[in-house]
């Protein structure tokens, strides 16, 4: 049982959320509410994770990390607060019931206005992300502070994230007097039509931008000052304190557990050196998510579906394929001469007859080839319009499976259009 919770404990995963001021990304959230009456889902990056702190091959160990973040998925039009516990809380010693009543509780909600609210707690992030559709409700969920489990009282954060729709951009270099109302000031403006709300990231000069769409452009008004606004990529998670991917420092839940992050040394001593460290995300000669580790950097959601977009339209475009030949080198039977002799080739009429002949071949070729294509056409549009929405709900495995079946109907369409040449 020891080991078993060990285990649990150590899981390697991520964290979607950054660090930001009390109430989160709550103004974003307000500007950009849909009107949509159809209730829609989408993944919020988290989930369960794989079990055990192991050290598979590192070919494949991040994108094992980014598939154990997924949770999920919640409403998409809802609001989503993640709570992170304090002070060594570890989630996965306590129970889903207990954590749920304890956050309903410490919001002083009833049980009837939390009907439509949603409690997932992340035992392997060690955070809980709460969607409602309830402004009011996710006041009171970002206004809890501390959580009474089991008698004690333990204290958490809780924070609004981003809303769906929305992308964000980073602008660095922000001078450390500027608070977060007169930031806001400088940058949410006419000039900046997009931009909904900033945040700074802790206590450093980098500001975080939430902007309306799937696009960050390129510079933005900071005032009356004219500043480049790159995309903000997130990192993978690393807890600094017990040397653990897959969450941060501040809601670690093994203060007595620590690893080395160059060797994997359980509880070094404080004077430990690692003299050959080893990257578990590229295998470099570094500590696990060094900065000089490129590897440490999650591919933002936006460009992931630029790329798909992309190549999806380099398949539309691409030309078909010249008509089938013999492996021989000689002309296909489509192509060959029917009947006559050499003297009714040099006869005109002869000629002319052959031409109106291959002409009503050729049509009625292409009627059939376009009944095929009529036939298969529906699957294909079906099957396009599956991807598209994947695509925006990000479901990865899902379109992986839409893409396999996708590829074999294209496959299909080909064959038969060549039967239908050749026949």
């Amino acid at each position: 049982m020891a080991s078993a919770m060990r285990v649990e404990v150590e899981g390697e995963d991520i964290t979607p959320e950054e660090v930001s001021e009390k109430f989160g990304w709550r103004v974003a959230g307000e500007k950009t509410q849909e009107q949509e009456s159809k209730l829609s889902l989408t993944p919020l990056n988290g989930g369960p994770a794989a079990a055990g702190h192991r050290r598979p091959q590192r070919k494949n160990f991040k994108s094992k990390l980014l598939k154990a973040a997924r949770m999920p998925e919640l409403p998409r039009q809802d609001i989503k607060i993640v709570m992170r516990p304090r002070g060594g809380l570890n989630l996965g010693k306590v129970s889903r019931f207990e954590i749920s009543r304890a956050i309903i509780a410490a919001a002083n909600l009833s049980g009837e206005e939390v009907t439509q609210d949603v409690i997932c707690p992340n035992k392997q992030q060690n955070i809980v992300v709460i969607s409602t559709p309830n402004r009011e409700n996710a006041d009171r969920y970002s206004a809890v502070r501390n959580l009474t489990i089991s008698g004690t009282a333990h204290d958490v954060s809780a924070y609004e994230t981003a809303p769906h729709g929305t992308v964000k951009g980073v602008i660095r270099g922000v001078p450390m007097t500027d608070t977060i109302q007169e930031i806001n000031d400088y940058i949410v403006q006419d000039y900046n039509p997009t931009a909904l709300q900033a945040n700074r990231i802790g206590k450093t000069t980098t500001v975080v931008i939430a902007f309306d769409g799937d696009k960050v452009p390129n510079y933005i008004r900071y005032g009356n000052l004219l500043i480049e606004c790159s995309l903000y990529r997130k990192q993978i998670d690393m807890c600094y304190l017990c040397g653990r991917l897959g969450h941060r420092m501040d809601v670690c839940p093994n203060l007595e557990d620590k690893i080395c992050r160059g060797c994997g040394m359980k509880n070094p001593e404080e004077s430990h050196v690692c003299t050959n460290p080893k990257c578990s995300l590229c295998g470099g000669n570094h500590l696990t998510a060094d900065k000089e580790c490129k590897a440490r950097f999650k591919t933002p959601y936006v460009v992931l579906k630029r790329r798909w977009e992309r190549q999806q339209r380099e398949e539309v475009q691409q030309p078909r394929g010249p008509a089938w030949q013999a492996p021989d080198g000689r002309r296909s039977r489509s192509q060959t001469r029917r009947g006559g002799s050499k003297s009714d080739t040099r006869s005109p009429s002869a000629a002319g007859a052959r031409r109106r002949e291959s002409r009503s071949r050729s049509k009625s070729k292409t009627r059939r080839s376009n009944g095929a294509e009529k036939q298969s056409n529906p699957m294909l549009a079906n099957l396009a319009a599956q991807r598209l929405e994947l695509a925006a709900a990000g479901s990865a495995s899902s379109m992986r499976s839409c893409e396999r079946i996708w590829c074999r109907c294209r496959l299909a369409t080909r064959l038969v259009l060549q039967r239908d040449i050749l026949a």
